[in-house]
């Protein structure tokens, strides 16, 4: 868990990096004269292990999974007001595919990445995503069909759900929504929706 957690960080900061650069690099072009910004003009050298395995721009779905090598599931349900957003693909240490998907609330406006559904094929299921553990405060095993789920609610943060199923790791984390909401049966038929 902790190397997929440190994958889902490093994932975030990449697109957040990526975004930034796509960002000034089309404010620059789209003028002749130069932006005045309060940015830092040193160039940060990324570690080569960060540079590499991350495709660059938006991917479709399709070409995460073409690059990936295993079926890519999409859900076909999806809670009001939320949108797919973009394709993340990693290539190691195993293939990984991330879906984004963005929240517009009807009263909050853009509230911008309300869940990512992460996809790794690995070759058996990694503990912490089939069981609790000794972690039982937070932490529920549910049955949605015939799949069996972890989920997971971080009072102070974000809820996911976790399962395994055909040498894929699959993980639904919400990192957005209305404050002091749990979206427990809302995830729970966005998973539904994938099998």
């Amino acid at each position: 868990m902790k190397k997929t957690i440190q994958s889902i960080l490093l994932i975030l900061a990449i697109y957040l990096v990526m975004t930034v650069s796509a960002c000034s690099s089309a404010l620059t072009s789209a003028s002749e004269e130069p932006i005045q910004t309060n940015t830092v003009s040193q160039l940060v050298e990324l570690p080569e292990a960060i540079q590499t395995p991350f495709t660059e721009g938006i991917l479709s779905v399709s070409d995460a999974e073409k690059l990936a090598g295993f079926d890519v599931k999409e859900p076909s349900y999806l809670p009001a007001g939320v949108s797919f957003q973009t394709s993340v693909f990693q290539d190691t240490p195993n293939p990984l595919v991330i879906l984004q998907y963005k929240l517009v609330h009807e009263q909050f406006g853009d509230m911008g990445n309300f869940f990512q559904i992460t996809q790794e094929q690995m070759p058996e299921a990694p503990v912490d995503m089939i069981s609790c553990g000794a972690q039982t405060d937070s932490c529920e095993l549910l049955n949605i069909g015939e799949l069996s789920v972890v989920y997971r609610l971080n009072p102070a943060g974000p809820e996911g759900l976790d399962w395994f199923s055909d040498s894929v790791a699959y993980r639904l984390l919400r990192t957005a929504g209305e404050p002091n909401k749990v979206y427990k049966d809302e995830l729970m038929k966005v998973v539904d929706s994938m099998q």
